[in-house]
This record gives structure tokens, sequence and C-alpha cells, in this order.
């Protein structure tokens, strides 16, 4: 019975992978979907770093689950890995266009006639940002054998899709599609930590969480309200704009005092101790002995 409800919540998570592609292909036509198709592939970068996630996480939180201090922990692990995957879709989303159009061996990532659909990464970015956040809070569920509630999010999610899918397709197409996945994983991840609440109650840290959102919407405002590409050619100004924007969004976590001081006095030994000279080895006498 513990294993069973992962059939339908299954079904439900592959349903808001693809569900997109054959309603976008009904409502826009084979081209659209094709370039639709090639740039949401470019959010594996996302993907991947969720699933990794996901691998060291179960096991953690089962072998955390029995101390004391568990849900604490469990609080502090999701403000940071949403400040990690918020800093990843950042610098993701400022140099997509870069690593789009790379070339290797004559060879891109995807070509250039699928260049024109790279503002749907970002969106596609960070609905994973929302999955990630999903997968840390359905551990309670885990913890509490409660597994049953599992098919309720992802369907939650599953229909969102759906529903936004058609909606928006219509409006604006494929950029519609990328934003109905956003709002599925968003809908999922709310969905989970209303479950979740009920069976396994943990106190998560609101108001770093809301500094995380705060700083990178800001930031992402920036980035995409001062147009630098269209003001200079030159690479190294995009480029080092880019950069600036990645470390004004540290900055601002530092300025709102979301690093406690116990964190920001482990970050400065760490530094220290990248910067103090190895001591010289000691001269042994002749056989290798002291």
């Amino acid at each position: 019975m513990f294993g069973l409800p992962y059939i339908p919540s299954g079904l439900s998570a592959m349903a808001m992978q693809v569900i997109d592609r054959p309603i976008l292909r009904a409502l826009t036509d084979d081209a659209t979907v094709g370039v639709y198709q090639a740039n949401y592939r470019l959010g594996i970068f996302m993907m991947l770093v969720v699933s990794m996630y996901d691998y060291a996480w179960r096991p953690f939180f089962f072998a955390t689950a029995k101390e004391s201090d568990a849900k604490d922990v469990f609080a502090r692990v999701l403000t940071y890995l949403l400040l990690f995957m918020t800093t990843t879709g950042l610098v993701l989303t400022f140099f997509i266009d870069n690593i789009a159009m790379v070339s290797i061996f004559g060879r891109h990532i995807i070509g250039p006639s699928y260049w024109s659909g790279l503002d749907i990464v970002p969106v596609v970015l960070f609905g994973y940002v929302f999955l990630g956040v999903a997968t840390n809070l359905s551990a309670g569920l885990y913890i509490e054998k409660k597994t049953k509630y599992l098919p309720i999010a992802t369907f939650i999610g599953a229909l969102v899709n759906v529903v936004v899918n058609f909606l928006l397709i219509p409006i604006c197409g494929m950029t519609g599609a990328a934003w109905a996945t956003f709002l599925a994983y968003l809908a999922q991840a709310a969905a989970t930590y209303v479950l979740v609440q009920r069976v396994y109650p943990v106190r998560y840290e609101g108001a770093r969480l809301i500094k995380i959102a705060g700083a990178a919407t800001v930031v992402l405002a920036l980035y995409y309200l001062i147009p630098i590409a269209r003001w200079s050619p030159s690479f190294l100004i995009h480029a080092g704009w880019k950069v600036g924007l990645v470390v004004v969004f540290l900055l601002m976590m530092y300025a709102m005092k979301f690093f406690e001081a116990g964190e920001i006095t482990l970050l400065r030994r760490m530094v220290a101790r990248e910067k103090e000279p190895s001591a010289p080895a000691p001269d042994l006498p002749p056989g290798g002995n002291v």
C-alpha cells in the first residue's frame, strides 16, 4: 500500500511533462511545437539539479527524521535549496542565449532556427524550481507513511497545466505553454505544502524564503527592463552586466540580513582556511622516520 500511490502520482507527473505538446499542436502548428520542444529541453539544466537533489534527499530525510530537531533541519534545508536553485536559475536565465549559441565543431546545442523560442527557457527553469520545492516538502508524507496524498498534489498540478494551456496558448502561443508548466509546478508545490502540514507540520523559514523571492524578482526586473544588449554590441559589456546582476542579487540578500551570524562566521572561516598557506613538510631523517 505504501508504494501504490506512486502509480497515479507518476502518471500525473508524466502528464505535466508531455501534455503541453499535443495541446500546443492542436492550437498552433507543428513548427511552433518544434521550436517549443527544442527550447523546453534547455530546462534540463535545472531538472538535473532537481534529480540530483531528490536522489540525495530521500535517504537523508529518512535518517534525519529520528532526530529531535528534524523539522528544524528540514526547514533550513528548504531555505538553502531555494537559495541555490534561485541563484542557479538566475545564472542560467542571464546566460542561456550564450549557452545556446556556443558552437562546438560547427554544431550548437539547439539550431539557430530555434533561437526564437529562447524566451521560454527562464519560465521553464523557474517552474522546475517549484518542482524542487515540492520534492523537499513531500518528505513528511513519506515519513508518516501518508503517500496516498501524493497523487492529489500531482493531479492538481496536471489539472492546472491542462487548463492554463488552453487558456494561454491562444493568447501568447508557446509562451503560454511555458507559463502553464510554471504554474503547474507552483500549484503542485502549494498543494504538497497544504497536505503535508496536515500530517507532518513544519515551521518553514517564511521570512527568508520571501527575501529570496523578492531579491530574485528585483534582479529579473532589472534584466528585462534594462536591455543592455540593444545599447551595446560588446560581449564583455553584456557578460559584465549579467554577472553584476548575480552579484546584486547576493548583495541584496546580505543587505536584507538573510544570512545569519553563524552562517557568515562559517563562510569567513572557510575563506580564511583557503587563504592560509599550507604548512611546509617537516624534514625527515634518512629512512623516512621522524
